[in-house]
């Protein structure tokens, strides 16, 4: 075999490598841009779901706000975007925002900044509450919410002792568990500012949504001495050892001050 033939055997090699190599090149390139596009379409789907969950809480609280004190309305969001994303969401100074997957922000602001996330329940079949209460709007989740109701406090008394009934409500759209009990207590202290007290406590379950119960201590419930001349001054809690998973826990307590 010549010089001269196996000069132009190597070159066609050389040459089939370059175009093989050439060809892969197109291929990576062309697999790039394809995952480049499929994640992108990805990005822009769990954006858009972002932008649901988003004008689904700006539209509730918006109406809400227009309608005023007192009004209230019912919303569900998912447990997660798509795309398998955990996220949070947040209101500052009336902006509202959502964080998801590190780097994902979403923010509106809303008409009013007197609004407060107290807690919210993530999945289609748990309800959340958005409310124009006295002290604004207030979001709570899927939960019951016992309070007792100032004002609500019925002093009983035999001449010598006292006890105390009082009206419980469920303020929320969720009924208490089945299994779920809780104390009511009641505190009884004449306004001296010693801080001695008696206490009463009676044992409930199965509040019903917006329910409002008149809690009967019976006359056998006697508290302490009552003196007629005195004023003295009643406590209630309720769920007072947190029994039980509520929407707002800060408003367990009423006090009130009577006198015979």
């Amino acid at each position: 075999m010549s010089r001269c033939t196996r000069r132009r055997r190597g070159q066609a090699s050389i040459e089939l490598i370059a175009s093989l190599g050439f060809v892969l090149l197109i291929f990576a390139v062309a697999g790039v841009g394809v995952l480049h596009r499929s994640r992108t379409a990805s990005d822009l789907k769990t954006y858009l779901d972002v932008e649901v969950v988003g004008r689904t809480l700006t539209d509730n609280i918006e109406t809400i706000n227009q309608q005023g004190q007192g009004y209230w309305k019912l919303f569900s969001i998912p447990n997660y975007l798509r795309g398998g994303y955990d996220y949070n969401v947040s209101v500052k100074r009336g902006v509202l925002e959502i964080r998801w997957g590190g780097e994902g922000v979403w923010t509106h602001r809303l008409s009013s900044v007197n609004v407060t996330i107290i807690n919210m329940d993530k999945g289609l079949d748990k309800q959340n509450k958005v409310k124009y209460t006295e002290n604004g709007i207030q979001i709570t989740g899927h939960r019951p919410n016992l309070r007792p109701l100032p004002g609500s406090f019925i002093v009983k008394d035999n001449e010598t002792h006292a006890w105390v009934n009082c009206t419980v409500e469920n303020d929320a759209h969720v009924d208490m568990e089945s299994t779920d009990t809780l104390d009511i207590v009641v505190a009884m202290e004449y306004d001296d500012g010693t801080g001695n007290k008696a206490y009463n406590i009676q044992t409930v379950d199965g509040f019903r949504s917006y329910e409002r119960r008149l809690i009967v201590f019976p006359e056998t419930h006697l508290m302490q001495s009552w003196d007629p001349e005195e004023d003295y001054r009643f406590t209630v809690y309720v769920d007072n050892d947190t029994e039980i998973n509520e929407s707002i826990e800060f408003d367990n307590i009423a006090e009130d001050v009577k006198s015979k």
